[in-house]
């Protein structure tokens, strides 16, 4: 189904991009498509991204690559301001993509990046969670004095629960039950989730948790997308390449303990938010889609009209 004739722009992307790889490091390939004019025109013939293993890559199909990019997306729009050393295909019409790159730059970025921030701070605190207090021991319903067998399947029970949110009163009794359902069936998704990550835990991430209480390539991420955020809001401009931060060295040379990166997470997003809600930025609200929708009409319409004549 996938031909790489199709590839019109890949790069080299991850650690080696944001100049944080080290002798270890995996590569990681990201870049765009263009599937054949059928795939446009088709109802039977669709392809999203098309992925692959040893080396990693995925390759977006160009309409969902420019919706991500006009959306911000971190991991997307890094694929267009990567170093000119790491991209790999560059056609035509892959760097007429690249050309436009400023255009897809807005202040959603705000919510794009620190929200990745956010879910890379949550990773961290529940694996913190888990490594103070593992969750040993399977939850019982004896434990949260529930009957054995349950009066309510999940079905049954999310049907009460919508009936309680269009206002209708239960007995004390049931709403007590229904509580206590609840925070068994969350104890238990929880157990699951850290038996899940016992088990798949990378054993070299396992060992930074055990030497700094944390991941602290998690931490990177976390420190690299609110200072990218940043960057995009106040400059107009997206560094990859982030080596040289010294936040970023210090995050990993485990000299930041835990306590220390949460402050500086919230602290960070606060600014972010100031810098959002006074409107102090450098790029449009968001992106000019009218716009950006008119480059990559034309741009497929030429290629199609070629590849026609070409048959």
């Amino acid at each position: 189904m996938f031909k790489e004739s199709w590839v019109i722009y890949e790069v080299l992307s991850g650690s080696h991009a944001y100049g944080l790889s080290t002798l270890e490091s995996d590569e990681d390939y990201r870049g765009i498509l263009i599937p054949p004019i059928e795939f446009f025109l088709s109802p039977f013939k669709h392809i999203e991204q098309y992925e692959s293993r040893n080396p990693d890559r995925c390759i977006f199909e160009i309409r969902k690559f420019i919706k991500l990019a006009a959306d911000n997306n971190p991991n997307v729009l890094e694929i267009l301001f990567v170093d000119e050393k790491f991209i790999k295909t560059m056609t035509k019409e892959g760097k007429k993509i690249r050309d436009i790159r400023d255009m897809f730059l807005s202040a959603k970025c705000k919510f794009s990046y620190s929200g990745y921030a956010v879910s890379q701070l949550k990773r961290i605190k529940r694996h913190r969670k888990w490594l103070l207090n593992p969750i040993e021991i399977k939850p019982q319903r004896i434990d949260f004095g529930l009957p054995e067998k349950k009066f309510l399947n999940r079905e049954q029970l999310g049907y009460w629960e919508s009936l309680e949110e269009d206002g209708y009163i239960f007995p004390n009794k049931l709403i007590d039950l229904f509580n206590k359902e609840r925070e068994y069936s969350g104890a238990v998704r929880e157990y699951k989730e850290y038996q899940d990550w016992k088990k798949n835990r990378n054993p070299k991430r396992a060992e930074l948790e055990r030497k700094y209480g944390f991941d602290t390539k998690h931490g990177r991420h976390l420190v690299r997308l609110m200072i990218q955020g940043r960057e995009i809001l106040l400059t107009g401009k997206l560094t990859v390449d982030v080596g040289g931060s010294v936040e970023i060295k210090k995050v990993s040379n485990g000299e930041w303990g835990y306590d220390y990166l949460v402050k500086w997470a919230e602290d960070f997003d606060s600014e972010l938010e100031e810098i959002y809600q006074s409107k102090k930025y450098a790029v449009p609200s968001k992106s000019n889609r009218k716009k950006i929708e008119g480059i990559i009409e034309d741009m497929l319409e030429e290629r199609f009209r070629q590849s026609i004549k070409e048959e």
